[in-house]
């Protein structure tokens, strides 16, 4: 048996904090989360500050939030996991697909997707 969360916790403000260790069982969780949110317009913030391990279900994850999110105009960001938790290829491919912030508070002033 696990020893590790793996839910997501929801802070005060709304925002999704990753548990440290963020695979495929943190994915369904988290997609609960991000309906939630975006059902009441947002925005969604997904804090990655914590994270030490994120694997390629829970990156995928991620890139289907946003894509969610822009398609109810619901702003989406992600405060940055620290360095070396994604390789390079998974880190440009983050900053290219999702607004990454490198804290909560500009993370949170994230605008709805404009198209």
């Amino acid at each position: 048996m696990s020893t590790y969360p793996l839910v997501f916790q929801v802070t005060d403000d709304g925002t999704l904090v990753a548990p440290s260790t963020c695979g495929l069982l943190a994915v369904p969780d988290f997609l609960t989360h991000v309906q939630h949110h975006a059902a009441d317009g947002g925005p969604v913030v997904v804090d990655l500050s914590g994270v030490t391990v994120f694997d390629m279900a829970a990156f995928r994850s991620l890139v289907w939030a946003r894509r969610y999110c822009s398609s109810r105009r619901v702003g989406f960001a992600v405060v940055e996991p620290p360095p070396g938790v994604f390789d390079r290829r998974e880190d440009a491919i983050l900053r290219d697909l999702v607004p990454v912030y490198p804290d909560r508070s500009q993370a949170r002033g994230v605008q709805p997707w404009a198209s």
